[in-house]
């Protein structure tokens, strides 16, 4: 009985390799087989029964785009992640930034208070006549200058924000020009380099009176200087504040050019490029004023 166990054993061991080794010598041919039975079996489908080879492919498509799907799925978690993380850091900055900047603004507000009562107490020392402060009206400019023979702009300030005619207007660079025509929301602005503008001025430091005459060109022209003047170019420009439209010391530009007794004047602001104007007006401001 043991040995007729043992020889049917030794007689299928030999026979699965056999087999084994046959797969493997034609495998290749095997599959190749095998892939031209299901394309051909796809092509008849295909051709017999549409709609079953349009499910099929449908099918196929589904679980296709379920993979990717899947398959992508780590890759955008990261991606939302580090998202997440760039703009967790760039708001942890921004808030840094803010926070430094509002304790700078501190600072400078708490020496500004500081300034300020020093200020009152040398005027009282000195007995200065305390100078009533002025409101300020500002405005966006909506059109520039862009006709040839008229040199003024239109901002979007008028009487209802608190313009009058003929005030000084400034930027933080110098000397505009000053209101003209105010309607409610609107003001035309005269530039100083309109032939109609005519500002009274003094060259620093020279300390010489002058008047700043426009003539439709980007330079303006200095006129009525004394005889003897010895003005020269790089010298400063700025206003005089006689005639009481503007108010002394703002200022005007320099000079550009002297040739056979023509000065020419290149304007401290750009006029062609100005977004943002302020106007001076000439009723006190009640905050200031209570607060004083």
């Amino acid at each position: 009985m043991e040995n007729r166990g043992s020889s049917r054993f030794h007689v299928r061991k030999p026979f699965l390799r056999k087999i084994n080794a046959t797969f493997h010598n034609y495998r290749n041919l095997i599959l190749l087989g095998f892939f031209c039975c299901l394309s051909i079996f796809s092509l008849v489908v295909s051709y017999t029964d549409f709609e079953m080879s349009r499910n099929v492919r449908v099918l196929v498509m589904d679980m296709t785009d379920s993979l990717v799907e899947a398959a992508g799925a780590p890759t955008r978690a990261v991606n939302t992640l580090m998202e997440g993380a760039q703009d967790w850091a760039l708001a942890y900055q921004k808030v840094e930034d803010l926070t430094q900047e509002n304790k700078e603004l501190r600072e400078h507000l708490a020496r500004m208070r500081i300034f300020r009562e020093e200020n009152k107490s040398l005027k009282k020392l000195l007995k200065v006549t305390e100078r009533h402060p002025r409101k300020i009206v500002s405005g966006k400019v909506i059109l520039y200058p862009g006709r040839p023979f008229i040199k003024s702009m239109l901002i979007d300030s008028g009487v209802e924000e608190g313009m009058e005619p003929h005030l000084p207007v400034i930027t933080a660079e110098g000397l505009v020009g000053r209101t003209l025509e105010v309607a409610d929301h609107t003001t035309r602005v005269l530039l100083l380099t309109d032939l109609n503008s005519k500002i009274p001025v003094i060259v620093k430091p020279l300390n010489e009176q002058a008047i700043l005459v426009g003539d439709n060109t980007e330079m303006p022209t200095l006129k009525y200087l004394p005889y003897e003047s010895k003005i020269q170019p790089g010298h400063i420009i700025e206003t005089s504040g006689r005639g009481g439209v503007f108010p002394a010391g703002v200022l005007v530009g320099i000079v550009e050019s002297v040739n056979d007794g023509k000065v020419k004047i290149k304007t401290a602001v750009d006029l062609e490029a100005v977004s943002f104007v302020t106007a001076v007006s000439s009723s006190l401001d009640p905050q200031m004023t209570n607060s004083g």
